[in-house]
């Protein structure tokens, strides 16, 4: 009788085991088009909230796998894939690129992936190519808000801009902190149509005069963007080291068969160009182009690349350090490509 309770005690046994094998699992999820390992790709058993994740070599283990389980591993931008265990114990998985989800989808404040924004200077970029934060606000919603200083319509929609309004009431000073800009006397620049301004306190002894942002009417601004770092900012200086607000008021729409009469009628117009070394023919970055017999400079990014307001029949200086400076009278035309010679030719 004993030896009949033993065997079908280990016959249960067994029998047990064959219903719920289980085993420890390997591999590796790489992508088809490089082979490198994916990190962070995920691991589960289908069906179930079993999983892992992929070390930064896109390795993975996993402990207790049902033999009769299915594998699913996914990852953000990848197809996903099924994959049956059937007692196997090491997988290399290729995950295969999501044509679909991987579209060209750029987000920013209030303009969609077709339009460029507006950086320092002036210039004008697609959001694609920016690797610096930048945000903007149009003029139509700064005019919903019904606020008389538009510094205030910031507070919460640009993210992590902070506007302290004084407590004076209508047409009050405002105090802007910047995340991450918050040391002792830091100060983000304020850029009216191209030209950086003060924004001074009005002094009335114990009453609060208002600043200079207050005194701006919000049915004249276009937009104001956000610049929210120094590198954003560079090609202002040391001046925009805490970030830069960049406001741009609305122009009139003048129709004219001929820009040139347009131009002299204000008495200035906006080049662009840029500078490049005769050796290689790279961009060069930290140049000065200055208009002759003024104090209007522009500095060249890290591209080469300049914008400059100048009055009409100048010249603009264009100096850099081991290049030969250059004078350059400006002609009837808006686009200028200046190469440098090395100062030892």
């Amino acid at each position: 009788m004993e030896k009949i309770t033993t065997l079908f005690v280990l016959l249960l046994i067994a029998v047990s085991q064959g219903a719920f094998a289980q085993s420890t699992i390997f591999g590796s999820v790489v992508d088809a088009e490089n082979g490198n390992g994916i990190p962070g790709a995920s691991v589960i058993v289908k069906g179930t909230i079993t999983g892992t994740t992929t070390n930064s070599s896109g390795n993975f283990a996993m402990m207790n796998v049902p033999d009769d389980a299915t594998l699913q591993i996914s990852f953000v931008g990848y197809k996903t894939v099924e994959l049956p265990v059937e007692n196997q114990t090491r997988f290399n998985v290729t995950l295969e690129p999501d044509i679909q989800l991987l579209g060209d989808v750029v987000v920013t404040a209030n303009r969609n992936q077709h339009e460029t924004v507006t950086t320092a200077m002036g210039i004008e970029r697609d959001p694609k190519t920016l690797t610096t934060s930048i945000q903007t606000i149009s003029g139509d919603e700064i005019r919903r808000a019904g606020d008389s200083n538009f510094m205030n319509v910031l507070n919460g929609k640009i993210a992590g801009l902070q506007v302290y309004s004084a407590n004076s009431g209508l047409g009050g000073s405002t105090n802007v902190d910047l995340r991450g800009s918050k040391a002792l006397g830091s100060r983000m620049l304020y850029v009216l149509d191209g030209v950086p301004m003060t924004n001074n306190r009005g002094d009335g002894g114990n009453y609060d005069l208002g600043d200079g942002l207050s005194q701006l009417n919000i049915h004249d601004i276009e937009s104001v963007t956000v610049l929210k770092s120094a590198n954003a900012a560079i090609l202002y200086g040391s001046a925009g080291a805490n970030g830069a607000i960049l406001i741009t008021t609305k122009k009139v729409n003048v129709v004219s068969q001929n820009a040139s009469t347009q131009q002299g009628a204000f008495g200035q117009r906006t080049i662009m160009g840029k500078i490049i070394g005769s050796e290689d023919g790279h961009g060069l970055s930290g140049v000065s182009i200055v208009v002759k017999e003024t104090s209007t400079v522009a500095i060249t990014d890290s591209d080469g690349n300049f914008v400059l307001k100048v009055p009409n029949d100048t010249i603009i200086i264009v100096m850099c350090m081991g290049f030969r400076t250059v004078e350059i009278p400006l002609e009837n035309k808006t686009w200028y490509e200046i190469t440098l010679q090395p100062e030892d030719l």
